[in-house]
């Protein structure tokens, strides 16, 4: 099954926080929330209960609450179906150093007598 670096972005921080209890293979460590894209409804001076999205644009895509993943396409379309927007950077074999940088291991033994 091909599996594909992915970045998820979020429609607010709340959704973002969904996808940990999904069983997807998304690495936490990258998750941002956007603190700059909410702004409290209500006027001054009163407590918020919501949030409301100050721009849903592409172009806002940049300060989105998002986190990076390893997916196949099955789960990005589910993701989709969710009202996920999902960025496909690349397919996981392409950036697989074991399958590209292989050396035999009297080569490899060499070249660590050498430095």
């Amino acid at each position: 099954m091909a599996r594909f670096f992915v970045r998820v972005f979020a429609p607010d921080a709340a959704s973002l926080g969904k996808l940990a209890g999904t069983g997807l293979d998304l690495f936490r460590a990258t998750a941002v929330a956007a603190k700059a894209r909410i702004r409290p409804k209500g006027k001054r001076g009163q407590a918020a209960d919501a949030v409301e999205a100050v721009d849903d644009s592409a172009e806002s895509l940049a300060s989105t609450p998002y986190i990076d993943g390893l997916l196949s396409l099955e789960e990005i379309g589910r993701l989709v179906s969710d009202g996920y927007r999902v960025l496909v950077n690349a397919d996981a074999d392409r950036r697989a150093r074991a399958l590209t940088e292989t050396v035999e291991f009297e080569a490899w033994l060499k070249g660590m007598e050498e430095r």
